[in-house]
């Protein structure tokens, strides 16, 4: 009996050799179950699946160049800050028109007093990051923005805003994108003591997807890091007048026959200063001088050089220095003769100098500091009345 059973079994379910035996279930009630299966697969299917996350943060710390924490707001001292925001969503569904939707901000405001007397300026760099992506068989978007605004005593100074977006709108599609850049703002605007700076931003990150009978994913991530920098731009000053005048003699004939150069320009520097400054170029009117006589000093020319590596001189912090810039200039017949227009001229031109040195500090600022070897009308004219004195005092001299 128990071998007959087993076989039954065994070709109820068409593995016996060569046995047939009747079904005992009604093929009706079989095809019914399976249909309800079939449903109820269905049913699961049609129910959207959809998530979204989102998500923000904000911190801020004064730190110094060294990254250690730091209380004054004053010269070299870095104030450093970072935000970030992130979204995403995921939508999975058989049914058209499900959607899922996430957004992550934040926003930030610092600010800052001025305590050190004598700064120069102040500098803000900031610069974002991040990523934005998104895939969808019918429609996807995710974006982030960034933006920074800064502020002097309540009143706006600059502001600057960064977007990155990316979308598909047909299917099987993706597509994403980083954001990137920044901004640098330099206000060299001699802050007092009691000036408040404000620095503000915002970050947003969006995410968007459809679902048309399928999937849809998106994501966007931003942050940015900012940093806040007062400086005090150090001066450079001439400690002394640049060298005296250049002197040509003129030919006994009265006019040269060909050019003659100008070799360059000397000055004495004077660093006080606790940091290294580099002088970088001159920016100068070269004259020929009449010493009062005539119409005024002749305008031969304006000239600029900036200093290659090799030409640039190093001023270290708290010494003195006296140095000769190469800024050679040829000076054509032609140009040396039309300035022949005193008697003083017709034995000798003498060349003077006035202008700007430029030169900058290890941070990168710049600034320019005058020079001028060309005497001022009220000195020419002493200078004048002085040799009409001494030649008196000669005359009388020999009558006497």
């Amino acid at each position: 009996m128990r071998f007959m059973t087993r076989t039954v079994l065994i070709g109820a379910l068409g593995m016996g050799p060569g046995l047939s035996f009747a079904n005992p279930v009604d093929p009706a009630t079989i095809l019914l179950i399976a249909e309800y299966a079939v449903e109820a697969v269905k049913l699961i299917s049609n129910i959207p699946t959809t998530a979204a996350t989102s998500g923000a943060s904000a911190s801020f710390a004064l730190t110094d160049s060294q990254g250690n924490p730091a209380s004054l707001f004053a010269a070299d001292k870095l104030y450093r800050g970072t935000a970030g925001a992130t979204a995403a969503v995921d939508v999975n569904s058989h049914v058209f028109g499900s959607t899922a939707t996430a957004q992550g901000s934040t926003s930030w405001s610092a600010s800052f007093q001025v305590t050190q007397p004598g700064l120069s300026g102040i500098y803000l760099g900031w610069a974002p990051s991040g990523s934005v992506s998104v895939y969808s068989n019918f429609n996807a978007t995710a974006t982030a923005q960034v933006s920074a605004d800064l502020g002097l005593n309540g009143q706006g100074l600059d502001s600057a805003s960064i977007q990155r977006s990316v979308s598909t709108f047909t299917s099987d599609r993706s597509d994403s994108g980083a954001l990137a850049g920044g901004k640098t703002f330099v206000f060299e605007n001699s802050p007092k003591v009691g000036d408040v700076y404000t620095v503000t931003g915002s970050l947003t990150s969006y995410a968007h997807a459809f679902g048309a009978a399928g999937s849809g994913e998106a994501s966007a991530s931003g942050a940015v890091g900012w940093t806040l920098v007062p400086f005090l731009l150090p001066r450079l000053t001439v400690a002394s007048s640049v060298s005296s005048p250049q002197s040509i003699a003129t030919p006994t004939t009265g006019a040269f026959p060909s050019a003659r150069p100008f070799f360059g320009i000397a000055a004495t520097f004077a660093n006080p200063s606790s940091k290294d400054l580099t002088v970088t170029g001159v920016d100068f009117d070269l004259y020929e001088l009449d010493a009062g006589e005539g119409s005024g000093n002749d305008l031969i020319g304006h000239y600029t050089f900036g200093f290659g590596a090799g030409d640039t001189l190093l001023v270290p912090a708290g010494q003195t220095l006296y140095h000769v810039f190469s800024t050679p200039i040829t000076l054509t017949a032609d140009l040396l003769n039309a300035t022949i227009d005193t008697a003083t001229d017709l034995a000798h031109l003498d060349l003077a100098t006035r202008g700007r040195f430029s030169y900058r500090d290890n941070l990168g600022f710049t600034d320019t500091v005058a020079f001028s070897n060309v005497p001022e009308p009220a000195s020419a004219c002493l200078a004048l009345l002085g040799l009409g004195v001494l030649g008196g005092f000669g005359r009388r001299r020999r009558q006497g």
